[in-house]
């Protein structure tokens, strides 16, 4: 790839939402070193911030005109999804006609309360 430093880094990120498509994001510089495939995040979506997990790496570039976004952050406490899980999800995505995102969100724990002391 030519452009060294000045190339961005783009991540394709499943979100649980029922759009059947991934969504484009920019890796911030500070952040680049902590992003692979599986990586959960958090990104902007409309007018919210949601978790996403990061399904392609590098991405391709979007379509003239479609604005890119910086994802917000790598979710240090969220480990990694594996490829064998990325691939179970995506084959179940595809089966039941629901999005990527959608399938890894049902394919995880629920996101449990922090213990009372």
């Amino acid at each position: 790839m030519t452009g060294g430093e000045d190339a961005e880094t783009l991540v394709g990120v499943a979100v649980p939402v029922p759009i059947r498509r991934t969504f484009t994001y920019r890796v911030p510089g500070a952040q680049g070193d902590g992003i692979v495939l599986g990586t959960r995040v958090r990104v902007p979506f409309g007018r919210r911030s949601v978790k996403g997990t990061v399904v392609e790496w590098p991405a391709l570039r979007p379509a003239a005109g479609v604005e890119v976004k910086d994802l917000e952050e790598a979710l240090p406490d969220s480990p990694a999804l594996d490829a064998h899980l990325l691939e179970l999800t995506r084959f179940v995505a595809d089966y039941y006609l629901c999005s990527w995102g959608e399938a890894i969100e049902a394919a995880l724990p629920p996101d449990l309360p922090a213990p009372k002391r």
